[in-house]
């Protein structure tokens, strides 16, 4: 009785000693459909919610937690050094300075200008218009997540033209702005399209208008997000870690099947399988 007594209390000792082993890994997560959707009755079945679940599958050295916060505060936590991650992070110069990245972990078609289909009558021309050209024209009001990179070259124009006024930036969720543009309180927004759509669709029902979406000619390459964690030892051990699990699993059917996630046209679908390939499988 004894004996059987110490080996049961010696397997609950090893497995305790287990878990206070693992380092505690909190995970950003943001309602953005449908990319990662933390309510409504797709909650979980966002692109980034099975990109997650899948990483942290394959990450098992550490305990998992996730917190919903905004770009903002995730990147006021990092700069901090806080021990906190996130999947759907954009790299530029600024954000090398304060957060370790690792190699690209997803990609998502261009983004475009969203618009009203009156807004669009009004600009005449649905062809491809420089983002300067639009800022610079007082007659639309554009409106954008604040904190939120939307890629460098955007993100410099979008500074460079700050002073006209003519963009606002909130600390709202990407939906809240779809809903605004349909709500014609603004003018234009810039977003991926199959995003957008999907959006738009859950406010049809309140508003009688369609947005629309026109390219961007200053961009026309895919958008890469990565892992990115606090400039710290921990945070770059987590990249380390990351990277070396991102190996393994981005040559998998599962990981595959997530990129294209919510995509229907065959074309779009056939760009993703290249895509994928060429900037994450291929990158060494």
């Amino acid at each position: 009785m004894k004996k059987s007594f110490l080996i049961s209390m010696g397997i609950v000792i090893l497995f305790f000693s287990d878990l206070a082993a693992k380092d505690l890994l909190t995970w950003q997560v943001v309602h953005w459909p449908p990319f990662q959707m933390l309510e409504g009755l797709d909650k979980g079945q966002g692109r980034f919610d099975a990109l997650l679940e899948l990483y942290k599958t394959n990450l098992p050295q550490y305990e998992h937690k996730t917190i919903a916060i905004n770009w903002a505060r995730f990147f006021n936590e990092i700069k901090k050094g806080e021990k906190i991650c996130s999947i759907f992070i954009i790299r530029t110069k600024k954000r090398d300075t304060f957060a370790w990245f690792s190699k690209p972990a997803s990609i998502g078609l261009p983004l475009r200008i969203m618009m009203r289909e009156s807004s669009i009558e009004t600009l005449g021309s649905r062809n491809p218009i420089s983002i300067v050209t639009l800022v610079k024209d007082n007659r639309f009001r554009g409106i954008l997540v604040n904190k939120r990179s939307y890629y460098t070259v955007m993100d410099t124009i979008l500074e460079d033209y700050a002073s006209l006024g003519t963009v606002k930036r909130l600390a709202t969720p990407e939906e809240s702005i779809i809903q605004m543009l349909l709500a014609d309180r603004a003018d234009y927004t810039i977003e991926y399209p199959f995003v957008a759509n999907y959006m738009a669709n859950k406010f049809q029902a309140e508003y009688d208008t369609k947005i629309e979406s026109i390219p961007i000619k200053e961009l026309q390459e895919y958008g890469q997000s990565r892992c990115a964690c606090p400039k710290n030892d921990w945070g770059k051990k987590v990249i380390e870690d990351f990277d070396k699990m991102l190996e393994r699993v981005k040559r998998t059917p599962e990981f595959l099947k997530i990129m294209q996630m919510y995509h229907t046209d065959p074309k779009e679908l056939e760009e993703i399988r290249q895509q994928v390939t060429k900037i994450i499988i291929n990158t060494e």
